[in-house]
């Protein structure tokens, strides 16, 4: 399914449901037409809508091609032969199809859902914003990818991890981590945010932030993992092997110690002080006031002692000038001679001292003979 994270930034993403059981071998009777909807054969594809969705499914019709093409080469395997995809107008539509099609009720953040063991996607057309991750191509393709694993799973009856299998769709949906998002990964890592994998093997929060934030993880790590082979050598390896095997024959090693080379590697790209500013921790935040009020002081401390500095080289003549004329008095026998550097107290004594603030001449000058 496609989820959305908070109305302002919409994310895809897959259901939140974790499975219970491996899914049935897909190829079974198409969905009964539901009062309302129009069919339509599509070629490759059967298209369900009601009216107020005919743009969108316009244009899943037109994407269809390129989307499927672009899944199965990332992939390595076909879609099924004839997917349904069901485009409803609204929430309260795609509240309704998904309830009558799961017996369940949907979260809210949910845009699209994958039924593999019936070939079958249903897209809320109220909830795609395009220029976003929440775009109907790529929702399309990450929907299609789900179909792809489903046969997989069937294949091998056993379901994969769920972060695996929802990085591998972000990875056949084409989607690219955003710069910031990089940045947020390594923030996560570097201050003991980011959750161990073992937590997401078979569902994800439900909550739609923290939801947002386990698909943005898995596909980081699955397009990290896709980066040292391919995506397709992946599943092939899957579909042969569980989980430990996949990885020993393409890796070499588990996926505990891959996961933590990642997280290494996250930390290493990224400066501390830009790890606390991306970094959504309470503490983290303070640590970054703390480093920028020290900052402060320091350049503050630096700007006073220059100042002082130049007052010292503008005072210094003068004052050299002042001990001279007080020396010369000495010399001259006056009794009471008043210290050029405090004012209050007299010079008197050998060593030369004023009797307030001890100062003597400065080096440079002669003391009175």
């Amino acid at each position: 399914m496609a989820l959305l994270v908070a109305a302002a930034t919409p994310l895809a993403a897959q259901s939140l449901r974790a499975p219970v059981k491996p899914p049935a071998a897909a190829g079974g009777p198409p969905p009964t037409p539901a009062p309302g909807y129009t069919f339509r054969d599509a070629g490759g594809l059967t298209l369900e809508w009601a009216a107020g969705a005919e743009a969108v499914a316009g244009r899943v019709e037109r994407l269809f091609p390129a989307a499927k093409a672009g899944v199965e080469e990332v992939l390595g395997r076909p879609l099924p032969k004839r997917p349904h995809v069901i485009v409803a107008p609204s929430d309260s539509e795609f509240v309704r199809r998904y309830a009558r099609l799961t017996g369940e009720m949907p979260s809210a953040s949910i845009l699209a859902v994958a039924l593999p063991g019936r070939d079958l996607i249903v897209v809320r057309a109220s909830g795609v914003v395009e220029g976003s991750n929440a775009g109907l191509e790529s929702t399309l393709r990450h929907e299609l990818g789900h179909l792809v694993l489903g046969e997989v799973e069937a294949r091998r009856a056993a379901f994969l991890p769920r972060w695996l299998n929802e990085g591998l769709c972000e990875v056949a949906a084409g989607r690219r981590l955003s710069d910031e998002e990089q940045t947020r990964l390594a923030s996560w890592a570097k201050f003991g945010q980011l959750p161990d994998f073992s937590l997401y093997a078979r569902g994800f929060p439900q909550h739609g932030e923290a939801g947002g934030r386990a698909y943005t993880i898995s596909f980081a790590f699955v397009a990290w993992l896709a980066a040292r082979g391919s995506a397709r050598e992946l599943v092939a390896a899957l579909e042969r092997q569980d989980l430990d095997g996949a990885f020993a024959s393409l890796y070499s090693d588990r996926p505990e110690e891959l996961e933590l080379e990642w997280r290494v590697g996250l930390v290493a790209e990224q400066s501390s002080l830009k790890s606390l500013f991306y970094s959504l921790n309470v503490w983290s935040v303070a640590g970054l006031l703390a480093i920028l009020a020290g900052l402060r002081a320091y350049a503050q401390r630096r700007k006073l002692s220059r100042q002082m500095a130049e007052e010292e080289a503008r005072r210094a003549p003068r004052l050299a000038a002042a001990w001279e004329r007080a020396l010369a008095r000495l010399a001259e026998g006056s009794g009471l001679v008043y210290c050029p550097e405090c004012q209050a107290g007299t010079l008197g004594g050998d060593p030369l001292r004023c009797g307030a603030c001890d100062m003597g001449p400065p080096e440079g000058t002669s003391a009175p003979g």
